[in-house]
């Protein structure tokens, strides 16, 4: 192996490992939590505009949209799916990477009315921010689940979400340790 063919494999390697270990930083987390700047290095606009907008897509219901510099992010559900609108392409909840302390509570739902969404910045990057409960009624009414979109605000890079769920104590219905 020459030494370019061994630099360009280092050089692969670690950009590959720098991207897939990297998850919003703790700043980042904190800030959507509290809705505030965890420090003087994080900056937050926040967004109460959002409304349900007019249903153009076959089997969807409740288009839900949200306007941050000339972007539109929203939620929808499609047959009873439902799905993170991020610069006009939909994304699965469900395909969240799960980062909650109860790996039974896995994301899927958001209620965009009951949810605050935030620009979240820090170290030249830009986070999408879901803050919202996970159910709208009833004890879940007053416990959070929040979902930070990495990539959200640039245009032709696929943005990851990830799903983060706080409460050990927590358990679905269908759990089978009832």
């Amino acid at each position: 192996m020459s030494i370019i063919q061994f630099i360009t494999v280092l050089v692969s390697f670690l950009v590959f490992q720098s991207t897939s270990f990297s998850k919003p930083s703790f700043e980042v987390l904190r800030s959507c939590i509290d809705e505030k700047p965890y420090n003087n290095n994080v900056a937050i606009s926040s967004r109460d505009n959002g409304s349900y907008a007019e249903n153009h897509e076959k089997n969807c219901e409740e288009p839900f949209e949200v306007n941050f510099d000339n972007k539109i992010f929203g939620t929808v559900r499609c047959n009873d799916k439902f799905y993170l609108v991020v610069n006009n392409h939909k994304i699965n909840l469900e395909k969240a990477e799960n980062m909650s302390v109860n790996p039974e509570i896995k994301p899927g739902i958001v209620y965009p009315t009951d949810t605050s969404w935030l620009k979240i910045d820090f170290k030249n990057q830009s986070f999408l921010c879901l803050n919202g409960p996970i159910s709208r009624a009833g004890a879940g009414s007053n416990i959070g689940q929040y979902y930070i979109i990495e990539n959200a605000f640039i245009n032709k890079v696929t943005p990851t979400i990830y799903y983060y769920f706080f409460d050990k104590d927590i358990i679905p219905i269908t759990s089978e340790h009832f």
